[in-house]
């Protein structure tokens, strides 16, 4: 690999931006956070990109007027740049879709910050002299920062009693969750194997730990994707290497002593991690290997399916930029989650189907053309690259590339600011090396022309930056008034959400309206029409947001409208059907209207072991009921006195209901089955033909139960 030579004072000056600029976006950005946000790193990460980027382009526009420089800028009518626009285009236009639009903007500004991000750097990488491998020193670098606290993190989670899939999520670094942190190591793997293998003294042993290390926490981590990321890879890649050896040596294989021991050290270093899990564990096997649960996706398939309906409903454009989490509801997707609580669905957990749902199907074309021409490009960069080190670093980029691709099928990536500069720096070197083996002419652009194209780009990047501060400043305070409202400091709630909420920030990362959280609290402050003015104007902010719509029952039943109480409250569990607050509130209306039977097949839905006293209470209403209609259709008999009796003992009635759901039988079946058994073995003075009776009525609500629901 050859060195690099400065001979102008502007390639000086234009080689350190490179390297700070690398610095900057591959480890200062990736390591910064703000604690006070609701998600402490998306918006955070952002905005500093955003900033940095401004900084940076106009530092590299004064150094070039300065010194009087030239660049070029013909390599950016190459197809991969064309592909990104358009799904930045399309990113825009499906604005035009969405539910709100602040969210659906605020998309398009982060998608195409991505893009400015992917062409500043492949003009800083294809007109400074910075190699690979200083880039792949800068990524060495980062690693260790973050292995470091990962492994701190590791021997944490061993010391309370061992690593699990469940304890795995206590190992995040300065990330999310685990996933995402796995999914950042798998993409500084090339990088760092790329260092072990070419470096010299200090820094290739520091690549050598730091690879091992790396695969290390990816097995610790259990993120699947990841896993399969890394196998698929491994395999496509070896696929790779057996058919270019062929066509040039005709061998399938032909390792050298060092790639062959460097192999040996990995497949080792994967066992004794998985060693280690298991010793730590205390079992023989790893407990992934066994846990049924582990190895199940069903609710992520339903996600992907109700997102592909979605998806063909709104083909050309989408739904908008971060209005899947708001539409997803309408599709029925908590009907197959059963989502009981407040949890809210957020993402598809999968990044095609994101770009489908949310930008349509050019936009998705688009992108996957973008990833199948790096490929394409890695290969024909190392069927010409004659240099041996060269070759390896585009055979791991190569490998990072489809690891990259699998686990964005399992995961969000695209989302988080650290993996898309990751990927369009990655995306960046291959392109810049790409036009330089082919020789494309390279004509110099003017001042004139380069201020005509920067001046655009200057000022969307300071709106880009404005957005985020004031997205930063609005989450800051949104944050202190769910903090507030959980301390029922309600007056410091409704101020906080005064502040923050504007057409910037309509709605938190969970897509839950902000007026929403004003509205709880004006309703804890007795403030009802205040209250319900607040719920109406969050369901306008998100339509699909079922607590606003439970919100908006309660205060119409506190004022005493029933019927308006009873269509708020159906309208949420529509949207989830199994969301416990709202099926107590509507079969509290049922059972004031002596709908005996709707609250009883509604209160069905919640556990029976459920322990929340009005839920009781609801239940066993309902089960009086039942048992006087069981009592009626029995006739004046000794059994039917008997049920009457059996009415007072409330306990014993719902214990009787959760053996009926425990055994899938009907209530009234079960309930017959108890009571004969205390009859026949407690009362002596039931004669022959009562005897007949029951046994007949326990025969009919056995044939019965076949047919009823449970």
């Amino acid at each position: 690999m050859q060195k690099t030579i400065i001979k102008t004072p502007f390639e000086k000056a234009q080689y350190n931006l490179t390297l700070l600029f690398f610095v900057f976006s591959l480890v200062l950005i990736p390591l910064f956070s703000l604690p006070n946000l609701i998600d402490p790193v998306l918006l955070s990460r952002f905005t500093l990109l955003s900033v940095g980027l401004l900084v940076f382009i106009l530092t590299y526009v004064y150094f070039i007027l300065k010194f009087k420089a030239s660049i070029s800028l013909t390599y950016l009518k190459k197809l991969v740049f064309i592909a990104l626009l358009i799904v930045a285009i399309f990113s825009g236009l499906s604005i035009f879709n969405a539910i709100n639009y602040s969210e659906a903007v605020f998309s398009f500004i982060k998608e195409t910050t991505f893009f400015v991000y992917f062409i500043f750097s492949a003009i800083l990488l294809f007109n400074s002299k910075i190699t690979e491998k200083t880039i792949a020193k800068v990524i060495v670098v980062f690693s260790v920062l973050i292995l470091i606290i990962g492994l701190f993190q590791t021997l944490d989670v061993i010391a309370q009693g061992g690593i699990t899939k469940g304890s795995a999520s206590g190992i995040k670094a300065v990330f999310m969750n685990k996933n995402l942190y796995a999914q950042i190591l798998f993409l500084t793997l090339p990088f760092n194997l790329f260092g072990f293998l070419t470096f010299s003294k200090k820094w290739k042993s520091l690549a050598a730990i730091n690879s091992l290390l790396t695969l290390f926490l990816i097995v610790v981590l259990h993120t699947r994707a990841v896993w399969l990321a890394l196998f698929v890879s491994v395999i496509i890649s070896l696929l790779f290497t057996a058919i270019y050896n062929y066509k040039s040596t005709n061998k399938l294989f032909s390792f050298n002593k060092k790639i062959k021991r460097s192999i040996y050290v990995v497949v080792g270093t994967i066992f004794i991690s998985l060693v280690i899990i298991t010793l730590s564990e205390g079992s023989i096997i790893p407990k992934f290997m066994t846990d049924k649960k582990f190895t199940t996706s069903e609710g992520r398939i339903a996600m992907w399916e109700k997102s592909a309906e979605m998806a063909s409903d709104y083909p050309i454009l989408g739904v908008g930029g971060g209005n899947w989490k708001i539409r997803i509801p309408e599709y029925g997707v908590y009907d197959e989650w059963k989502v009981t609580g407040k949890k809210r669905v957020q993402r598809a957990h999968n990044d095609y189907l994101t770009i489908l749902t949310e930008n349509g199907f050019f936009a998705l074309l688009a992108f996957v053309s973008a990833l199948l021409l790096s490929l394409f490009y890695l290969v024909k960069i190392i069927k010409k690259t004659e240099e041996r080190d060269i070759k390896i670093f585009y055979f791991l980029l190569f490998f990072g590339i489809i690891g990259f691709m699998v686990f964005s099928f399992f995961d969000f990536p695209r989302e988080r600011i650290e993996h898309n500069i990751y990927f369009y720096s990655i995306l960046a070197i291959i392109v810049t090396k790409y036009y330089n083996l082919n020789n494309d002419d390279s004509k110099q652009v003017s001042n004139t022309k380069l201020l005509i194209f920067t001046f655009p780009i200057l000022i969307f990047l300071f709106a880009a930056s404005y957005f985020g501060v004031i997205k930063i400043k609005a989450e800051s305070g949104t944050r202190l008034a769910t903090d507030a409202l959980h301390s029922n400091r309600f007056k410091t709630t409704i101020s906080e959400i005064n502040n923050s909420y504007s057409w910037f920030y309509e709605m938190d990362p969970t897509a839950t309206p902000l007026l929403w959280y004003k509205g709880l609290a004006n309703f804890r402050l007795e403030n009802s029409k205040e209250a319900l003015s607040n719920f109406l104007m969050a369901a306008e902010i998100n339509p699909f947001h079922s607590h606003t719509f439970n919100s908006i029952g309660i205060i119409y039943a506190g004022n005493g409208d029933f019927a308006k109480a009873k269509e708020y409250f159906q309208r949420s569990l529509n949207l989830q059907p199994y969301s416990t607050e709202t099926i107590i509130n509507l079969a509290r209306i049922y059972l004031q209207n002596d709908n005996y039977d709707e609250a009883y097949i509604i209160l069905k839905r919640i556990n029976p072991n459920y322990n929340n006293g009005q839920f009781k209470i609801n239940m066993v209403m309902a089960l009086d009921y039942k048992l006087d209609k069981l009592a009626d259709s029995i006739g004046d008999s000794k059994v039917s006195e008997y049920v009457i009796q059996s009415k007072k003992l409330k306990p014993k009635t719902l214990e009787i209901y959760k053996t009926a759901v425990l055994e899938h039988r009907s209530f009234d079946s079960q309930f017959l089955h108890s009571m004969a058994e205390d009859l026949f073995l407690n009362d002596t003075t039931l004669n022959e033909n009562e005897i007949n009776k029951l046994n007949g009525f326990l025969l009919s609500e056995s044939i019965e139960e076949q047919n009823e629901d449970y």
